[in-house]
């Protein structure tokens, strides 16, 4: 249940739309060092008169970009606890 909650949040995030940050924060459950983190690794924030945006547009295609698509193996509890 936490999971669809979760995801149904990130849906919410729009092409299109312009958030300010509260908001945007609200909206994906991060805080203020996933916020940090994702900056550095490129996420645009847009600052208007002293309120931080950031565009729906540029969180989707910062998520889909190549450089951020990583896999990783599929390792269940079970077997990792047996290792």
């Amino acid at each position: 249940m936490a999971r669809e909650a979760r995801d149904a949040k990130l849906d919410s995030i729009a092409r299109g739309r312009v958030y300010p940050l509260k908001v945007f924060m609200d909206l994906t459950g991060w805080r203020q060092v996933a916020i940090k983190e994702a900056r550095c690794a490129g996420l645009r924030v847009v600052y208007h008169a002293n309120t931080a945006l950031i565009s729906g547009d540029d969180f989707n295609d910062w998520v889909l970009s190549s450089d951020r698509v990583t896999t990783r193996p599929y390792r269940s509890k079970r077997a990792s606890a047996s290792d």
